[in-house]
C-alpha cells in the first residue's frame, strides 16, 4: 500500500489507490512535504499514540500561502461549469471514504 497517497487520488476515476491514514504530510504547491518537527497525539479512548503529523515552519506557511494565491488566480480562470464538476467529483471522492474519515476524526476524542 502506498502511504503517500493524497486526496488527489479521489479525482482520478481510474485510481484504485486506498488512502492510508498512518502517515501525514503538509501539501505545499501540490507536493507532499515532511518537516523536521512533528506532533503526536494520543487516542484518549485507547491511550494508543496517533500517527505523527508534520508541524510546519513559518517559511512553510509562507510558501503555502504564496502557492495558494498563485493557484487561486489559475482557478479563477477555469470556467464555472468545469469548476463545478471538479468540486462535485471531489465531494463524491470524500463521500466514498467517509467511514475512514469518521474513524480518523474520532481517534482524538473520547467515545
Amino acid at each position: 500500500m502506498n502511504s503517500k497517497i493524497t486526496l488527489y487520488c479521489l479525482l482520478d476515476p481510474n485510481s484504485h489507490a486506498k488512502l492510508n491514514f498512518t502517515e501525514f504530510f503538509n501539501v505545499i504547491d501540490g507536493k507532499l512535504k515532511t518537516t523536521k518537527e512533528t506532533s503526536q497525539g494520543v487516542n484518549p479512548s485507547t491511550l494508543e499514540k496517533n500517527p505523527p503529523v508534520p508541524v510546519p515552519t513559518r517559511e512553510d506557511v509562507d510558501r503555502a500561502v504564496q502557492a495558494a494565491k498563485k493557484a487561486s488566480e489559475a482557478w479563477a480562470e477555469v470556467p464555472y461549469k468545469e469548476r463545478q464538476a471538479l468540486v462535485a467529483k471531489f465531494a463524491d471522492g470524500i463521500d466514498s471514504i467517509k467511514e475512514d474519515l469518521a474513524v480518523l476524526l474520532t481517534k482524538g476524542t473520547k467515545s
